[in-house]
């Protein structure tokens, strides 16, 4: 084996190296998720905490202006939503779409037609506006 050939495969291991430090401090500089991801993450917490039955937390993944839109107070909010908890099965996120501070995802349960939901950043996170329908009751 020649020297340059070792020398080389060395190189190229220092480069690829190199690349793959980059990229991970590059996306760690961005703050790790995209904004489809968090925006995944927000609507997949609203559910879970739904299913759990944890339905403080449910109302803390709603904007300021949708609980008072739909119900006033976050203490009604609390209660409207244990008392009628917005349906949840086993759905799939079908569809993200970011535009600036807003987003939209296309969510579709086991045996609903699929359904947009509305969430825009609040305060640097993003939260759910609506659409109202869903939760005036």
């Amino acid at each position: 084996m020649s020297r340059e050939s070792t020398f080389g495969r060395a190189h190229r291991r220092l480069t690829a190296s190199a690349v793959a430090i980059g990229i991970s401090a590059g996306v760690s500089a961005c703050g790790g998720k995209s904004d489809a991801q968090q925006v995944r993450d927000v609507v997949n917490g609203f559910d879970k905490t739904l299913f759990e039955n944890k339905f403080a937390q449910a109302c803390g993944y709603l904007s300021d202006t949708l609980v008072k839109s739909a119900f006033r107070t976050r203490t009604r909010c609390l209660a409207q939503i244990e008392t009628h908890n917005p349906s949840t099965e086993d759905g799939t996120i079908k569809s993200v779409a970011v535009h600036g501070n807003t987003a939209t995802v296309v969510a579709q349960g086991t045996t609903e037609a699929p359904a947009a939901l509305e969430l825009r950043k609040q305060g640097g996170a993003w939260k759910i506006t609506g659409p109202l329908k869903y939760f005036s009751g």
